[in-house]
């Protein structure tokens, strides 16, 4: 079993997975950092606050109202409608706690790119981006580990680094 996809999916808030369904599991939680990736790349290149504020409101929306998550909708009617993929849900609270954090960077950067507050919009992008890499590549959601840390579950967080090979 691959252990940082699992510890990933356990960072998320979700039960231990079955060995045999790490990988489609961990796909398709990775769906929604992908593709919030690709707009925020493409937010980056054009700089349009509108871009980051359309995403900063489909990442509260989809924490806020978990099952219209529009994310997990969108990968439920593409990706997921195999019979043999993992199917998206109402996600925990880490998985909801990371959308909200995401979503406000979107919302700051869109708002700090209206007014025109160039500098101050790097900085979010560059702190906002790294945060997608990182979940994208690295198997590791700083805000879900953070819920779980504020949460008092730090031992547990800990556990579910990447390169934990600890047992949860």
């Amino acid at each position: 079993m691959n252990t940082a996809k699992r510890n990933f999916i356990l960072q998320q808030g979700l039960p231990e997975p079955e060995e045999q369904t790490v990988e489609n599991q961990y796909s398709a939680l990775q769906f929604q950092p992908r593709i919030v990736g690709l707009v925020v790349l493409f937010g980056l290149i054009v700089q349009s606050p509108v871009i980051f504020l359309a995403l900063g409101v489909s990442l509260w929306w989809g924490s806020l109202f978990s099952r219209l998550n529009p994310f997990d909708v969108a990968y439920n009617v593409t990706l997921g409608r195999r019979s043999d993929t993992y199917k998206l849900d109402q996600a925990p609270a880490p998985r909801r706690f990371a959308g909200m954090m995401s979503g406000s960077f979107a919302l700051v950067t869109g708002i700090l790119l209206f007014k025109d507050w160039n500098v101050a919009a790097y900085a979010v992008e560059a702190i906002f981006a790294m945060g997608v890499i990182s979940s994208v590549f690295r198997k590791f959601c700083l805000p879900a580990f953070l819920y779980h840390a504020i949460h008092g579950n730090t031992d547990f967080a800990m556990r579910t680094l990447p390169w934990s090979q600890q047992v949860v």
